[in-house]
């Protein structure tokens, strides 16, 4: 979803006009070229509410995906947790209470009168899910049985199923085995952390979502997060910012690891995000509002290769032969550079089972032959990392799969 709010700026950074967010409108704006100062009447910017923006977008969002499908209704499933609360909410303020059906799966007692408390003060249509005996009492045989309903109720209405997952859930708490009949993820491109702010925003424009709700913090099981963190909600910060500093900000592993702290708990958090790819696959996609998506950061499954943090002494050897390649006369046939080099490069592989141009050459073996082979291999990284191919992602990928990329988009990992 893009906001709008197309704006027109001065050379002195003044704003000279600005358009209104997630609505259609034209901008006239006149533009002076002989304007040497500060503009004579300048407009203040609107201030930025981050809960109510992302709000407004996925309201939007919602309410087009719905009607590209040529239908009106949707149905989801309510069992009083804060997210599928915060669903019912948003479906409504996008589409109107009438075409909103809530099926109430709640196993207690209490989840249940708080799923009703939130149905009649949004006045949505509600619907008891249906007790089968053949069900045991187990959650995934009740959570199957509530899934065909919802497939059944949907197909009468013509109506879109919604699911209640976050991006903090695909990102590292789903499995294989796991599955949904929705349509549409709403929140699937938004963390937990973020959906609980909206939670707060949105009950102070009308206290719909029961206080209850807001009790309980679901934060993702990494082991070790409860020593570098205190409460719950400062563990699940801290998880959804190290997932945002290497999803969106497509920072490698080490980067992402300098700028949290922490490294066996980050180091564990991206391990658990690499292990939940096979689980993301065949799950809905949803409702794009960030720069990049899981699906956009999705990883191959055939991958075995697994980045980790560097050592200081690694980051060191690699600097030092990087500024080997980086500077001026490689290309000239020196064997002392080259040489060094090859001993810089040899030292990075040492665990590798690998031989570099160093030293001596076997008997017989042109050594001009090798080192302008070696010559040519060395410009050709030097022209990789210059276009960001040494980076530890890549904006494509490689050949495509059923169900995801099946080979890494660039030509290395971090690593």
């Amino acid at each position: 979803m893009f906001c709008g709010a197309s704006f027109v700026l001065a050379p002195t950074g003044e704003l000279a006009a600005s358009a209104v967010s997630f609505d259609e409108g034209l901008v006239v704006c006149d533009v002076d070229p002989s304007l040497a100062g500060n503009l004579p009447e300048a407009l203040d910017p609107e201030l930025y509410n981050k809960p109510l923006h992302l709000w407004e977008a996925l309201v939007l969002g919602l309410r087009g995906y719905v009607a590209q499908l040529g239908a009106a209704d949707v149905v989801l499933a309510l069992d009083g947790s804060l997210h599928t609360c915060l669903l019912a909410a948003l479906a409504s303020d996008a589409l109107g209470p009438t075409h909103v059906h809530g099926l109430i799966i709640c196993e207690d007692a209490r989840d249940e009168t708080r799923a009703r408390e939130l149905g009649e003060a949004l006045r949505i249509d509600l619907r008891q899910t249906e007790s089968s005996s053949a069900a045991s009492a187990e959650s995934n045989e009740q959570w199957a049985l509530s899934q065909a309903q919802l497939l059944v109720w949907a197909g009468s209405l013509g109506a879109v199923i919604l699911g209640a997952q976050d991006k903090t859930f695909l990102a590292l708490e789903v499995r294989v085995g796991m599955g949904t009949c929705a349509t549409l993820l709403p929140f699937g491109d938004v963390y937990r952390s973020d959906v609980t702010e909206m939670a707060h925003m949105r009950n102070t424009i009308s206290p719909i979502i029961p206080a209850s709700c807001f009790m309980e913090v679901s934060v993702p099981a990494i082991e070790g997060l409860d020593e570098v963190e205190g409460s719950p909600e400062a563990r699940l910060r801290r998880v959804d910012v190290t997932l945002a500093t290497h999803i969106e900000w497509a920072r490698t592993v080490t980067d992402t690891i300098a700028r949290q702290g922490a490294p066996l708990v980050t180091q564990r958090i991206l391990d658990a995000f690499r292990a939940a790819e096979a689980g993301r696959q065949g799950w809905p996609h949803p409702i794009a509002v960030s720069s990049r998506t899981l699906h956009d950061a999705r990883l191959p499954l055939g991958l075995a290769w697994a980045d980790r943090e560097r050592t200081h002494e690694e980051r060191l050897r690699m600097e030092r032969a990087q500024s080997g390649l980086r500077r001026d006369g490689v290309a000239e046939s020196d064997a002392s550079v080259l040489e060094r080099m090859g001993m810089d490069l040899s030292g990075l592989f040492q665990n590798v089972d690998a031989t570099v141009v160093g030293g001596s050459l076997p008997q017989g073996v042109d050594r001009d032959v090798v080192e302008r082979s070696v010559e040519d291999l060395l410009g050709l990284l030097q022209d990789i990392m210059q276009s960001g191919g040494m980076e530890g992602h890549s904006q494509g990928f490689g050949m495509d799969g059923p169900f995801g990329p099946l080979t890494w988009g660039g030509p290395f990992s971090e690593n």
